[in-house]
């Protein structure tokens, strides 16, 4: 993005540094002239009015005293005529009626000012207390006062004045405007020599910037900026020198990258395939070996059982004495064979559950929480799976059988749950979907992951064939919900 469009170029910056300053000083400068002026005018016109009222009440007294008005309107008429700023005169008695009046012909519209003054009869200067006779000190002390028979007003204009300082402030306003073109175009003079200099700079930082640090700049400028040229010329080598590096520090570290993600991927798919198989081989075992308890061990148990049956058959028909014994013995060798099958019967179950190939997952899941509930009285067990679930066997089968199993055992070993609960149900996108709740205490997830091999089982388990499981666990219980895809239609 090219930088104008931010903020102001560089040589507008230079112009205003130049002229801004020069304007401003020009601009108070002409203020303070004009300030100045109109204060003395304002000091002009004071000392005038107060001169020229008081000389007129002064003038005035002989024509109020005698009654003489005509002489007064005389007297303020040549007076008007004479002054140029004087706009109206007034002569007033002590009640403040008009005695005389004299104006202008055009008043104009500028400011005006007014001044009054009393007029005031001489002071008596002889002593009338000794023709007064009964009169009293008092009274001759008030006739000897100045009385006052009457007022005088004038009215003033500063036109005239102002007209009078208008050269004066036209001139000086000239001189100060000279003054600024002049210095203003000194710094025009030394901001097109800064211009230059800085435009070539920021030309190189742009150029920086999109990466391009071959930067061409005169190395012989004199003073800042000639240092400054230097420094950036050294800063583009500088980064030009750094970017080779960095770009050859990074290929060469994403080949080490690549390299490691492609070990470590064939690494995890032959740990995935080394424990598939290895669970493989694992179930293969143990269906092997349930055959052959059920085969070998199974059978032949069965048979030492039915000879049993019969020796003790065969003794109830002989004689009393040896015949009790043979009944005994028989019995005590059909009690350990009894007891000898049983255990066999749960051998084999752990091994492989039967009824999980004979009936499926749900009716293998259904015994295995009916067993559970029966051996644990405090704990009551139950099973909910949809209407539509099939009769699933084969590695899904078997992974969910054992997925359940693990999760029943926990919950017996360290929830002190009183009711737990498996879910089962199928999705045609998703797969199998099993939820295994219990109102335990619950547990952490992330520590016991750490430490239980249980769960790192189940993890395992879950690996072979892609699938998920998600832990959730509070003061209200766990909840344990495993995802396996499976590998045929339903």
């Amino acid at each position: 993005m090219h930088p104008h469009k931010h903020g102001r170029s560089i040589t507008s910056q230079l112009l205003g540094l130049a002229i801004a300053p020069t304007l401003i000083m020009c601009l108070v400068l002409c203020a303070w002239l004009y300030g100045s002026r109109m204060r003395e005018i304002d000091r002009d016109l004071d000392e005038r009015g107060k001169l020229l009222a008081q000389a007129l009440a002064e003038t005035s007294r002989y024509g109020v005293m005698a009654g003489n008005l005509p002489s007064l309107q005389l007297t303020l008429e040549g007076l008007i005529a004479s002054e140029g700023q004087i706009t109206a005169l007034e002569v007033l008695d002590e009640q403040w009626r008009r005695l005389a009046q004299a104006q202008t012909p055009s008043p104009g519209t500028g400011a005006v000012a007014r001044f009054e003054r009393p007029i005031r009869t001489l002071p008596l200067a002889v002593d009338l207390s000794e023709g007064l006779g009964m009169v009293g000190a008092v009274d001759a002390a008030k006739l000897a006062r100045q009385a006052t028979v009457g007022y005088v007003r004038v009215t003033l204009t500063k036109e005239p004045l102002v007209r009078a300082k208008r050269r004066d402030l036209l001139y000086a306003s000239l001189f100060t405007a000279a003054a600024a073109v002049i210095c203003g175009l000194i710094g025009l003079l030394i901001a097109s020599r800064l211009r230059d200099p800085l435009k070539r700079g920021m030309g190189a930082l742009r150029e920086i910037r999109t990466g391009q640090y071959a930067v061409d700049l005169p190395a012989d400028e004199p003073g800042e900026l000639g240092e400054l040229q230097r420094a950036i010329v050294d800063m583009a080598g500088a980064l030009s020198t750094a970017r080779h590096t960095l770009e050859a520090k990074v290929a060469a570290r994403t080949v080490e990258l690549q390299a490691a993600v492609d070990a470590a991927r064939i690494a995890n798919e032959e740990r995935s395939q080394l424990i598939a198989r290895s669970h493989a081989q694992i179930e293969e075992e143990r269906e092997r070996i349930a055959r052959e308890l059920h085969d070998e061990l199974g059978s032949m148990l069965v048979a030492l059982r039915l000879k049993a049956q019969h020796i003790a058959h065969l003794g109830q028909a002989g004689a009393p004495a040896v015949l009790a014994d043979i009944t005994r013995l028989a019995q005590e060798l059909h009690e350990s064979l009894t007891v000898l099958y049983g255990n066999a019967r749960g051998l084999i179950e752990q091994l492989r559950p039967e009824m999980l190939d004979a009936l499926g997952l749900r009716e293998a899941l259904s015994d295995m929480v009916r067993t559970y509930d029966t051996l644990h009285s405090d704990c009551h067990f139950s099973l909910a799976a949809d209407t539509n679930f099939p009769e699933l066997r084969g590695p899904e089968a078997i992974i969910a059988y054992r997925l359940v199993q693990e999760a029943l055992t926990n919950v017996v070993k360290h929830s002190s749950a009183t009711r737990a609960k498996v879910k089962l149900g199928i999705d045609r996108d998703s797969g199998l979907q099993i939820v295994v709740t219990d109102n335990g205490r619950g547990f952490d997830p992330e520590s016991a992951g750490k430490g239980r091999l249980g769960l790192l089982g189940m993890r395992e388990r879950l690996a072979v064939v892609g699938g998920a499981m998600n832990i959730k666990s509070g003061p209200e219980g766990s909840t344990f919900a495993f995802k396996i895809p499976l590998a045929t239609d339903l």
